[in-house]
């Protein structure tokens, strides 16, 4: 994050969403061996908020503020989930993230619509298009840096070596794109656990066929997560029960 902050001269301190703790061990163990080391860096969000600072630079919009509603940046921000996701911009519910900025209410089949144009986006279209093609190669490229160790949405993309594109959100969210198929999956947990977004998601995907018997595989061990109480014992093991409901 360092090098986006660098390259349009800015400096950690413009960062406005604050240090957690990381969510990766080792990146854990050693913030805590050395706490002076903690800064907005370590935050899973600091990559887009780094974005919206470039946006903003490149843009000659004010950095102070990037985050508010108000902002240039996070009304354009607005303006594109609502042509991308085909929900009108006043009808979309606005909130302030845990990161700070500005995090958007969507119906669950928006986002899939969201995600469906994300896979399917040509590198041959409109400057929109070829925008979300960049960004879905690069998500698919570098799946740790899209999700993290560990992660469900990393693990996916790794599994099917791109072929598949994921990525989680907060409260039990999670995004998916076909981009063969063209189509876009929305799954969210009512209760806002994360733990049973991996085996509901690859119930649905196993569903639409979307699996080889070697991405199956390498994704055993997130079909069917191993439940271990604290003496390290096996206790159980989650499993989805897929039921698909036929139209009224």
């Amino acid at each position: 994050m360092t090098g986006v902050l660098d390259r349009i001269g800015l400096e950690e301190r413009h960062l406005a969403c604050g240090f957690h703790e990381p969510l990766d061990p080792e990146s854990l163990a050693e913030v805590r061996a050395h706490p002076e080391r903690r800064s907005p860096l370590h935050n899973n969000c600091s990559g887009k908020h780094a974005g919206m600072l470039a946006l903003a630079v490149a843009e000659g919009w004010p950095v102070e503020g990037y985050e508010q509603p108000g902002h240039p940046v996070q009304q354009l921000a607005l303006r594109s989930v609502a042509e991308i996701c085909g929900v009108p911009a006043e009808e979309i519910a606005t909130g302030t993230d845990d990161c700070g900025v500005v995090v958007f209410g969507l119906p669950l089949a928006a986002m899939a619509r969201g995600y469906a144009r994300l896979g399917s986006a040509m590198a041959t279209g409109d400057a929109r298009e070829r925008a979300l093609h960049q960004i879905r190669g690069a998500m698919t490229t570098y799946p740790v840096a899209t999700g993290g160790v560990g992660r469900f949405s990393t693990h996916l993309m790794e599994a099917t070596r791109g072929r598949l594109l994921a990525k989680g959100g907060a409260e039990g969210l999670e995004c998916i794109a076909i981009p063969a198929r063209g189509l876009g999956l929305a799954l969210k947990v009512r209760d806002g656990a994360m733990r049973p977004l991996a085996p509901a998601s690859i119930a649905l995907l196993d569903h639409l066929g979307e699996l080889s018997p070697a991405e199956s595989e390498r994704l055993a061990d997130s079909r069917r997560p191993v439940l271990r109480n604290h003496a390290g014992r096996e206790v159980g093991c989650l499993e989805a029960d897929l039921q698909v409901l036929s139209p009224a």
